[in-house]
């Protein structure tokens, strides 16, 4: 009897999705996983998905945080507002509809905050970036280009603040 691993086209299985860091195969990998095993990777990334934490945004007249996680698990990301030198706004495409998400963060520290229009406080960040960022505009300046059209990623960068050279002439 001849072995079925040597009389047709065989691929060893993809990696397993990462449900802790929500890791999906590639392109490559899904061609060669069967449906089924392709349902589980679905499944298991949705499940993941639901069962994160939520995230909180508060910003004071000082600073910008997101808390996320519970417990020992919490992490906290604060930027001070003089910290931050790009803010980037784009669609993601959740397949039944699009979520706006932000991008906030520092350059040189390599330190960001990415927000979703799903977050606790996401209503608030938005509102009081234009008072905090000179020249950052308001959601009202920017949402049509980032939203339409549907499903199609827009990265719009909304701030951008350049390096300044302190003690040269």
């Amino acid at each position: 009897m001849a072995d079925v691993r040597t009389s047709r086209k065989w691929r060893a299985p993809p990696p397993p999705v990462d449900a802790a860091q929500n890791t999906l195969p590639t392109r490559e990998q899904n061609r060669a996983m069967s449906l089924p095993t392709q349902l589980r990777s679905w499944w298991s990334s949705v499940k993941a998905r639901s069962e994160r934490r939520p995230v909180l945004l508060r910003c004071d007249e000082f600073a910008l945080t997101q808390t996320s996680g519970v417990d020992a698990n919490e992490q906290r990301v604060r930027l001070a507002w003089e910290q931050i030198t790009s803010v980037y706004a784009y669609k993601r495409d959740c397949v039944t509809m699009d979520q706006i998400r932000l991008i906030i963060g520092n350059d040189e520290l390599k330190l960001w905050i990415e927000a979703s229009e799903d977050d606790v406080g996401f209503g608030e960040v938005v509102s009081q970036l234009p008072h905090h960022l000179l020249g950052c505009p308001s959601i009202d300046n920017w949402l049509q280009t980032v939203a339409l059209p549907p499903f199609e990623t827009q990265w719009t960068t909304l701030y951008r603040r350049e390096a300044r050279s302190e003690g040269r002439d």
